[in-house]
């Protein structure tokens, strides 16, 4: 596998100053992945049960319903296409995920924080096309911020730690995941290890009636190991959901909402855990006491919507709850029996890599990257930055060097853009700026029913509003063509207006290419390559909740793409960087990238070099404070 192709897999793990997204879609999967599932049996009722309800007719998704059932129904279907690939499921999939949106409004954030996560799960399956895509993220960032009934759902899982907060925190992580957004998950993972137990990373909650806290003075989500109340082990109860039960009474009262909580938790913790979160370690293994306490001390087992859960937590724990076969849908989440359930193995446990340094990078070196990560996989085939047209006319792709961004822009991979990656962005203000010599200039684009309207600028004047709206979508896409201009520099500017058609879903202007005639595009300014230092802050007690993080920059402090290509890896305690080049896709101008030491987990980073020549990226590990030693 060359790194050329995994540049796009990699990035999805960074985190920069201006957000780039190269895939919409997760590598690995959220939840579950094809690869894993391509070994289960498709005989046997946990899979009679879940054929059974992919092939069943689905619902209106109403996701301010929050008793409807629908978003894990359309999970089976995204399922069942993973297992067999009948395009029939994915279709539906499609079809039910861009019904979802918008169907929360109107409704509190308890029915959202239920309902959203397994219509993410069912997208990151079946890989929506394209342009739903962009509405379907972009529906998804909203989701997070969004006001309903007077509260997003980022606010109610950091502030409610009852079952609100669980499902609202399972969902925020799907949403996280599929954006690739790691500094969302890695708040959602702080939130999580606080509620777990551990008031040190977080503590933020409005707690209810202390009656069932081990210290009524230190709240938590999870009582912490060994607590014993009035003679009583309470050890791995949820305090804030089983206060609905009264007072602290013994024998305990078996409480519903207790096993709710439990619904998101879980979740949580397994959409965490596939992004290398210890979670089901966290708090002296805080879920896997949850679970002792319900069946041992409080004799109250899994029973209807919440006999899924035992499936996660044995696959993942080892142990033998008891739970029907098959299993019934829960409120978020279903199908454990067959995805996690005895028919499934553990993956093995990761392997440590001996330390490599590389720091002098060549623009065109490609590299076998199998020795460095060997999980990851992608099929994306990077183009040249530059190739003449038949007419005379040269081609710069968007990702060449000498295109520059200002805003919030994404790289998006789709076989028929021009060299098969286009750079879009929904953000008013938004500019790609292309400096040439040459006779003429044409803007290649993308136009479909989710584009808006760009404003062209030539030499700093604007020169047309273009609206990109097209009922059949078009790649790549004439969008723009310049009168013959005069011999010398000259610069075309792209801007996303923020308007757009009535007809249109949104206001998304891509850029695939521009084609110059006459001349080309001018070269970088810089006499030699530019040194890029890359500092890995990490306290001495590093982890993912805390996080550490990388700033990226030039070495004089001007913005500029980065150079290079570079690994960071973590396995075992040992940190294993090692770095090469290539000709790839995307421009940044900083970055930040959580890295989580631990016995069994790797990070790993990618930072693109779109540039012909050597550069040079240097790794500097500090404490928090900027300190090397």
């Amino acid at each position: 596998m060359k790194l050329a192709n995994i540049a796009t897999a990699l990035l999805a793990l960074l985190v920069f100053a201006i957000p780039v997204s190269v895939r919409g879609q997760t590598v690995s999967g959220i939840w579950v992945n094809a690869k894993e599932l391509s070994t289960l049996p498709m005989t046997g009722p946990a899979w009679i049960a879940l054929k059974a309800r992919a092939d069943a007719n689905p619902r209106l998704p109403l996701l301010n319903d929050q008793a409807q059932m629908n978003n894990v129904y359309v999970l089976a279907k995204a399922l069942v296409f993973a297992r067999t690939g009948d395009q029939r499921y994915r279709l539906e999939v499609i079809d039910q995920c861009m019904k979802a949106i918008n169907t929360e409004l109107g409704g509190r954030t308890l029915a959202l924080g239920r309902e959203l996560a397994a219509y993410v799960i069912a997208a990151d399956l079946v890989k929506l096309p394209p342009a739903s895509n962009v509405i379907f993220r972009a529906w998804l960032t909203r989701t997070l911020a969004e006001p309903l009934d007077g509260e997003s759902l980022r606010a109610t899982h950091e502030r409610r730690p009852n079952n609100w907060g669980t499902h609202a925190g399972a969902s925020r992580a799907a949403v996280a995941a599929y954006l690739g957004d790691m500094v969302e998950l890695n708040r959602t993972a702080l939130v999580f290890r606080g509620w777990l137990g551990d008031r040190t990373v977080y503590a933020g909650f409005k707690f209810g009636d202390p009656a069932w806290q081990c210290d009524a003075t230190k709240p938590v989500g999870i009582n912490p190991a060994g607590c014993i109340k009035v003679g009583h082990l309470v050890d791995g109860v949820l305090p804030d959901d089983q206060r609905h039960a009264g007072i602290f009474v013994w024998p305990p009262p078996k409480e519903n909402y207790v096993w709710e909580a439990m619904q998101g938790a879980v979740v949580q913790a397994e959409i965490l855990k596939r992004f290398g979160f210890d979670t089901y370690n966290w708090s002296n293994k805080a879920l896997l006491r949850a679970m002792n306490w319900l069946y041992l001390q409080d004799g109250f087992p899994a029973a209807a919507d919440d006999t899924w859960e035992p499936y996660l937590i044995n696959y993942r724990y080892g142990t033998h709850f008891a739970a029907p076969l098959p299993s019934k849908p829960g409120k978020n989440m279903a199908w454990t029996d067959w995805t996690h359930g005895p028919g499934r193995a553990l993956p093995p446990p990761p392997v440590a890599t001996p330390p490599v340094v590389r720091s002098t990078l060549s623009g065109d070196q490609t590299a076998d990257a199998s020795e460095v990560i060997s999980a990851l996989d992608s099929s994306v085939a990077m183009a040249p930055a530059r190739a003449a047209g038949a007419d005379g006319s040269t081609r710069i792709q968007q990702d060449a060097r000498a295109v520059h961004f200002a805003g919030v822009w994404y790289a998006d991979k789709y076989s028929q853009y021009s060299g098969g990656t286009a750079a879009y962005s929904p953000s008013a203000g938004a500019r790609a700026t292309l400096s040439f010599t040459g006779t003429s200039v044409s803007v290649l684009g993308y136009r479909d029913n989710a584009s808006g309207i760009a404003n062209i600028y030539l030499d700093g004047s604007l020169v047309a509003e273009v609206d990109m709206f097209a009922a059949t979508s078009a790649a790549p896409a004439p969008i723009y063509s310049s009168a013959t201009l005069g011999a010398g520099a000259h610069q075309i500017t792209i801007e996303v207006s923020g308007r757009k058609n009535a007809a249109s879903l949104d206001g998304v202007v891509r850029i695939d290419a521009f084609d110059l005639v006459g001349a080309a595009a001018s070269a970088s300014s810089d006499a030699t390559a530019p040194t890029m230092h890359v500092s890995a802050l990490a306290a001495s007690t590093i982890d993912s909740a805390q996080g550490s993080y990388a700033q990226i920059a030039r070495a004089d402090g001007v913005p500029s793409p980065i150079g290079g290509l570079a690994i960071l890896r973590r396995a075992q305690d040992a940190a294993v960087a090692t770095s090469t080049a290539t000709t790839a896709a995307h421009l940044i101008g900083g970055g930040r990238i959580y890295i989580e030491a631990s016995a069994h987990v790797s990070t790993a980073i990618a930072v693109v070099n779109p540039n012909d020549e050597t550069n040079t990226v240097d790794f500097v590990l500090t404490d928090a404070q900027g300190h090397t030693s």
